[in-house]
């Protein structure tokens, strides 16, 4: 598994709820510390919620796994991770319920037998508690399987 992870043949997924409203989608290659960095994201819903205002619910696939590539990608479009303290949002960092970023999909290729692996999640009640994120049906895109078929 490490060598997959080395050689980039896992495909990595994250739900992330952003400041402010983020587009459909965007393609992100903007460097980490003087390293090429690719992201894409894509606008799954968008709501207010107490303390953070308006806020957008965003999966980001990465493409390449620099440290804190997600925030800082994120942050410097603008859109910081609701309650990000190290990649503050301008108006200061929402004081609720920690850092809204979590891992949600994993894929991969058995080191083993070759078959293809699968693996979702769903993301930690404080997501799924937002009433404009449960009503964005964003559960039914998650596979719950172990196993791709």
């Amino acid at each position: 598994m490490n060598v997959a992870f080395e050689q980039r043949n896992v495909t990595k997924r994250y739900l992330a709820l952003v400041h402010g409203l983020f587009p459909k989608s965007m393609d992100i290659r903007l460097p980490i510390s003087e390293q090429s960095a690719h992201s894409r994201a894509e606008c799954i819903a968008t709501g207010r919620i107490a303390g953070a205002g308006e806020v957008s619910l965003v999966e980001v696939h990465l493409f390449t796994g620099r440290t804190h590539q997600i925030r800082r990608h994120l942050h410097g479009l603008g859109h910081s991770v609701v309650g990000d303290d190290r990649y503050a949002f301008k108006a200061g960092v929402y004081r609720g319920k920690g850092l809204f970023l979590a891992a949600w999909f994993l894929s991969f290729i058995h080191p083993v037998s070759g078959a293809p692996i699968e693996v979702g999640r769903m993301p930690g009640k404080k997501f799924t508690k937002i009433p404009f994120v449960h009503r964005s049906g964003f559960e039914k895109r998650i596979r719950l399987s172990s196993h791709s078929r």
